[in-house]
């Protein structure tokens, strides 16, 4: 399958669930709850065995967990992305190995914060509730044991640098990791009655403790057994003890021995024990024949054994190990017994089983399908392809399009982010580091993000202005504009209507404000009017309002003559709206009472009387109302006072 084909199969199997999120109102955004996007054949963690098991689960798009993992590994990704620009290949490498190792230590810390919360759950109250929280803390902390399970492999075969013959020994210190099965039979052992020999399960748990390569606890184990027993029933135990300490690969590893010594050591101590066991030195005890055939990598034993692990790929790792301990993961043998050994383990299989095999065959295309189809979150697809992209990994397997692949994960993942209240900001670093897409899609997310609060919207305009989105930057400020208008929050609609640069709004609005003070008498806002700097020229009509607002400084400061002058300007410049003709007019008459000095001169008095016979003829009540002759005759005589004298000074 290629990238493209991929990239189509997950937008039709992991279609992410988001949770709803308010209108863009200033009501609070509900809190977050757990959310399942339905039944999905997930590996699930059993608490009590300790192991992994198959199971239909409902696999949940965020919870508390979750949330807490986004938010601590956001840092994370972006070391990464840093990370990626070290010229140096070696060290670029380790320290990208080094991010790898931290993001699985955050699966395991929110692993742990989860237990920690199970033990916080109230036993007081319904039976069906606390059912409940305990059902969603362990399908998260299950999705997470899972997802720490699975990177912790990847890391093993595609991120780490290992020397020749290393391969076997870090898959099975990954099996005893994840495999805490053999821990609690070794409790259960010892806190049981001697001698071991006698107790049930000791020769399964000796298989299990070998095949996980742990020689020398076997030996320990067979030791304590066999105390009991005389010493000529002890000889063939004696000899078993032998072979298992002398397990030669591991101590030359460390000695730095080259890889064809090692090979040569490792197959002289399998043909050793496969001599003893044909001399009959394991005498006629067939559970110790069975121990040196599992040694001796006999296939018809090993198989019989394959039906008791929990999981395919602890039987596979243990195989492996007595196949070819020096396989490296382009040897035909590895990927051919991994196929092998998930036939042949017929238990039912998962998700986990599955993207496990797709990474023991090389397969990451099926690895990254299968976990994006099998969770809704995307926080695992995306993380770990973005590693697996920057280490080279995607391109030494030949996938073609890997960058497209990446960025289209980390788009859904970072579409998931921005769909909460909490996270958006998450969001935005996330589409930041996709070059292709990225910004285009911020831009078309950020207009749908809730605008709750002022505090909200200054951090969303940031980003606008962060990645130049200046048409969605001007939208959030118009919506925010029509909020404040609704709410008769005149100043606060002005302010954004012009951070908009929408004409239309800010005309509308600096009307507002005149048929306000028409109402009330009163000029509100007078700070922000005063200090409109060059936005004062965005319209004619907050030309008008900016100026008019001087204007009533200036008669509160009883500078008459200042005040008449701009007057008679406003009016000259034709910017007064007429239907405010009667109110400014209105405003006027006291400084045309002033009797000394004269405030206009005559000229300008003429000025005013031209423009009021046009205001008296008018016909159209919204500019001039009826009934108000009176009032214009007042008017007409007190321009003709102070005309007069005008012309006698």
């Amino acid at each position: 399958m290629d990238v493209a084909g991929l990239i189509n199969l997950i937008k039709m199997a992991a279609r992410p669930i988001f949770i709803s999120e308010p209108d863009s109102t200033h009501t609070e955004a509900p809190p977050v709850s757990f959310t399942f996007s339905g039944l999905q054949n997930l590996a699930i963690w059993n608490n009590e065995s300790s192991s992994f098991s198959c199971s239909s689960v409902p696999v949940c798009v965020w919870g508390e967990g979750l949330r807490r993992l986004a938010n601590g590994t956001s840092e994370r990704f972006l070391k990464v992305q840093e990370c990626s620009k070290i010229a140096d290949a070696i060290d670029k490498q380790r320290q990208l190995q080094r991010c790898s190792v931290e993001y699985r230590a955050d699966l395991l810390a929110q692993v742990e914060h989860l237990k920690e919360e199970r033990k916080g759950i109230p036993q007081r109250g319904k039976q069906e509730d606390v059912e409940l929280m305990m059902k969603d803390l362990d399908t998260q902390e299950s999705l997470l044991v899972s997802w720490e399970l699975v990177w912790n492999l990847s890391e093993i075969l595609y991120i780490e640098s290992l020397p020749t013959g290393m391969l076997v020994e870090h898959l099975l210190e990954w099996v005893r990791r994840h495999d805490n099965h053999v821990d609690r039979q070794l409790k259960r052992l010892k806190s049981g009655p001697q001698p071991y020999l006698e107790q049930r399960g000791f020769w399964d748990l000796i298989y299990r403790v070998v095949f996980q390569g742990s020689f020398k606890e076997a030996a320990r184990l067979l030791e304590k057994a066999i105390s009991n027993l005389s010493s000529r029933d002890q000889e063939g135990y004696r000899i078993m003890i032998k072979v298992l300490v002398q397990y030669p690969v591991r101590k030359l590893l460390k000695m730095g021995t080259s890889s064809q010594d090692i090979s040569r050591s490792y197959t002289e101590w399998k043909i050793d024990c496969k001599r003893k066991l044909q001399n009959g030195d394991f005498g006629e005890d067939m559970k110790l024949k069975e121990l040196a055939g599992i040694i001796c990598g006999d296939e018809t034993v090993l198989v019989s054994h394959s039906k008791k692990f929990t999981s395919w790929f602890q039987y596979f790792v243990g195989r492996l190990l007595f196949t070819d301990s020096l396989v490296g993961t382009n040897d035909f043998i590895f990927s051919h017994l991994a196929e092998v050994c998930y036939e042949e383990h017929d238990l039912q299989k998962g998700d986990v089983d599955e993207m496990t095999l797709a990474l023991f065959r090389g397969d990451l295309i099926r690895t990254i399908s299968l976990s994006s189809s099998s969770s809704t979150n995307w926080w695992f697809a995306s993380h770990l392809t973005d590693l697996l992209y920057h280490t080279g990994s995607l391109k030494a397997a030949l996938i073609k399009d890997g960058d497209d692949l990446r960025e289209f994960l980390l788009q859904g993942y970072a579409s998931a982010l921005m769909a909460k209240q909490s996270t958006w900001q998450l969001a935005v670093e996330y589409l930041a580091f996709c070059p292709k897409k990225g910004i285009g899609m911020l831009s078309l997310l950020i207009e749908r993000l809730p605008l709750t609060n002022e505090k909200r919207v200054h951090k969303i305009l940031q980003v606008c202005n962060r990645f130049n989105l200046k048409e969605q930057a001007q939208s959030i400020c118009h919506v925010m504009s029509i909020i404040a208008l609704k709410n008769n929050r005149l100043g606060s609609s002005l302010n954004w209507a012009i951070k908009a640069e929408d004409e239309a709004l800010v005309s509308y609005v600096a009307e507002r404000y005149l048929l306000d003070y028409q109402n009330s008498g009163r000029m509100r806002d007078m700070d922000l009017l005063r200090n409109l700097g060059n936005s004062i020229l965005l319209t004619s009509n907050l030309t008008f309002l900016g100026k008019y607002c001087e204007f009533y400084k200036l008669y509160c400061e009883e500078r008459y003559c200042d005040a008449g002058n701009l007057l008679v300007e406003l009016l000259e410049a034709e910017i007064v709206p007429k239907r405010f003709w009667i109110t400014l007019f209105t405003d006027a008459l006291p400084l045309l009472d002033v009797p000394d000095p004269v405030t206009l001169t005559a000229d300008q008095i003429y000025t005013l009387m031209g423009c009021f016979e046009d205001l008296a003829m008018s016909k159209d009540p919204d500019i001039l109302p009826k009934n108000c002759e009176n009032h214009l005759g007042v008017i007409r005589m007190a321009l003709c006072q102070h005309l007069a004298r005008a012309i006698l000074t």
